[in-house]
């Protein structure tokens, strides 16, 4: 009988390149590539007004999460935001490294040059269609222009 050849993962020819930095996308959010930490922590320039409406948009996004992603795709986005690299998410649910990928930013169809499914493509969608985070977002933007 023949041995057949296992064709190795299409991921395995890249997969070993990614590099991962541990930090969740609402701390890369939180400061503008105008200001250094430094200066966002000056305490002259704090603004409690601009801290309650940041902590007004933090609970809309996980309302929003909460209601419009699987479980799954909620689970991981927690998870995500706990600084967990994709390789420890992957570990702690029992599943490898792609099936966390393809949660969050979803699965490409190279032929049709489409991208299905994802917990990040979705809350982008989610969050242009909310007016009431569209309208926090503005405000914030307002105000940080007024203060920085």
């Amino acid at each position: 009988m023949e041995k057949l050849d296992k064709r190795s993962p299409l991921s395995s020819a890249y997969q070993e390149f990614f590099f991962e930095v541990r930090a969740g996308e609402l701390q890369w959010n939180s400061f503008s590539n105008n200001d250094s930490m430094s200066a966002q922590l000056n305490p002259w320039q704090y603004s409690e007004e601009l801290l309650e409406l940041q902590d007004e948009l933090n609970k809309l996004f996980w309302q929003l999460a909460e209601t419009t992603l699987t479980d799954r795709q909620f689970e991981i986005i927690k998870l995500a935001c706990t600084d967990l690299t994709q390789m420890e998410m992957a570990d702690k649910l029992h599943v490898n490294r792609s099936s966390i990928t393809k949660s969050l930013f979803g699965n490409k169809d190279y032929v049709k040059q489409k991208t299905y499914g994802g917990a990040v493509p979705k809350m982008k969608k989610y969050i242009k269609k909310n007016k009431e985070i569209q309208e926090l977002l503005v405000k914030i933007n307002e105000l940080q222009e007024e203060i920085f």
